[in-house]
């Protein structure tokens, strides 16, 4: 039973030791991940078609989402000019439409799952999000 127990805990504790190095290959390069790095991700298509790892980054768009007021009632409104997705480090996706405009001040985002309701983003996020997308 205790040979089995210290067999389990080396596997264990290698399988943790081997995350601590992680790697990635880009353009045939091997390089390390930076520590502000993470498994999460923030792809943006549409205008801009750019994929995001920083943690700070990644934390524009989470926080802009979650400052967004809702618009009420139930919308109609024209095709957006970005489409943004929030990949965990699981895979698991979040799905939004985003309206920015160069010369206004203002924007919208709306959930892909509810089409009917938009939410007004915050002034700063705005300006955050556009100096994320050079827009």
């Amino acid at each position: 039973m205790k040979k089995g127990f210290i067999i389990f805990s080396i596997v264990v504790c290698s399988i943790l030791f081997s995350g601590c190095n992680i790697t990635s290959e880009t353009n045939g390069t091997t390089h390390q991940k930076n520590t502000q790095e993470t498994l999460e991700k923030l792809k943006v298509t549409g205008k801009v078609n750019k994929t995001f790892y920083k943690e700070k980054e990644i934390k524009i768009a989470r926080d802009a989402i979650q400052s967004a007021e809702k618009i009420q009632g139930i919308l109609d409104v024209a095709k957006s000019n970005f489409e943004i997705s929030l990949i965990d480090s699981k895979g698991n996706k979040e799905n939004f439409f985003l309206w920015l405009r160069k010369e206004d001040n203002g924007g919208m985002i709306m959930n892909v799952q509810d089409t009917h309701t938009g939410y007004t983003l915050q002034k700063t996020d705005v300006a955050k999000l556009k100096e994320l997308l050079n827009i």
